[in-house]
Formats: structure tokens, C-alpha cells, sequence
């Protein structure tokens, strides 16, 4: 579903009882009777509610496939936690925030992602190293996946792998903890898009 579909204007819906820490999975029924929708929990992270700029408590549904047709849905309380109990509290922001609406990305095999073992991790990549082939070869394998958006070297491009670091690859078990995975990830590359009209974090991940 996309979220201008139920917020035309693309401000956060208000949704009653959101309180901190509690867990996407506790609010799908009442998002569904109090919006009248169909969601599954099945088909989004696990992501919890956490504390916005303007102290609203926040939820935000992440796809487990964002494309077309799926992006995040954004939900807050109608009052701010103002509370002295607060500094007790430990809010954890949503894991998926700094990414690209086009993450995560998957890729048929870890073999498409192999070259990655050769790569420098935290790195800057960039096209004025002509020597390095490296941003071609990420952009070959994120065209190569089905829903992405044209990726190119040059950095005029929407989405360019013209200048990037790579954050990690490897094992989903060592990968840092600071992010949700899909479910059914075992190996997983976190890139930081750095060039182009779209910056952020991007994940790619496979099943093997």
C-alpha cells in the first residue's frame, strides 16, 4: 500500500495508544480498524515506536519490499510525551529511517554480491578514480534486480553509485545491529550512497 493512498497530503496519520518501546505488531489491528484497511504484520518489519522532533510518539510500518506500490506508512500520537519519567525512558528510533525508499534490494544469489569481499568497507568510492570499476559493478548488480530504479555512474543521475562507501558486507548474524534485516536475509550489504539526487543508506541482501 502507499501512504498517499490513506494520507493524500503525506502528513503522519494520528493513531490512538502509541506508546514508547511497544512494537509495530501491537498496533496492525488497530491501524486496520481505525483506518479501515487489510495489513498484514507478515508483510512489514518489526520496527518500535519511538520519540519524534516534536516528541510525538511515532510508528512507522517499513514494507518488507518497497516499490511502486509499497512505501512506508507513518503514524503518530495527537500529543507530545511530556513527562519527567521521559529520561527513564530509552526511545528507539525506527532502524529504517536514513535509508532509500528503494532499500532493501534483493539480489537472487550472494554470488552477484561476491566482488564485495574485495572492497574496502567505510571506503569513499567515487568516479574520479578511473582505475576503480567498483561503482560500475554495483550499479550492473542493483540494475540487475527486479523494481530498482535505474542506477548509473554518473552522479547527474537520480540514483547514482558514482560516490559511495560500503558499510559492511557479509553474514547476517555480524552485521551491525543498528538496522532491521528482512527475515529471510543471510548475507547483506550496507551501502552510503553518498552521490546523486538521492543520498542514504541503501541494503542489499540475499537468502543464501
Amino acid at each position: 500500500m502507499l501512504f498517499k493512498q490513506i494520507s493524500p497530503n503525506g502528513q503522519p496519520l494520528q493513531l490512538p495508544g502509541l506508546k514508547l518501546g511497544k512494537f509495530s505488531t501491537d498496533y496492525i489491528d488497530t491501524i486496520n480498524m481505525f483506518y479501515e484497511l487489510n495489513l498484514s504484520a507478515a508483510s512489514y518489519r518489526k520496527s518500535q515506536v519511538y520519540l519524534n522532533a516534536a516528541n510525538k510518539p511515532t510508528l512507522e510500518l517499513v514494507p518488507m519490499l518497497i516499490n511502486a506500490n509499497n512505501d512506508i506508512l507513518k503514524f503518530e500520537s495527537r500529543v507530545a510525551v511530556v513527562s519527567p519519567e521521559l529520561s527513564l525512558v530509552n526511545p528507539v528510533a525506527n532502524k529504517m529511517i536514513n535509508f532509500l525508499p528503494v532499500s532493501p534490494a534483493r539480489v537472487v544469489s550472494k554470488s552477484e554480491m561476491a566482488f564485495l569481499e574485495n572492497v574496502e568497507v567505510n571506503a569513499p568510492r567515487n568516479i574520479f578514480m578511473p582505475s576503480d570499476t567498483v561503482p560500475d559493478m554495483v550499479a550492473l548488480m542493483l540494475n540487475s534486480i527486479p523494481g530498482q530504479p535505474k542506477w548509473a555512474e554518473s552522479t547527474n543521475y537520480t540514483f547514482s553509485t558514482g560516490g559511495f562507501l560500503l558499510e559492511y558486507y557479509g553474514p547476517v548474524q555480524t552485521a551491525p545491529s543498528d538496522y532491521f534485516y528482512p527475515e529471510d536475509a543471510k548475507t547483506v550489504a550496507v551501502f552510503q550512497i553518498l552521490q546523486g539526487k538521492n543520498t542514504g543508506k541503501l541494503m542489499v541482501y540475499a537468502h543464501d
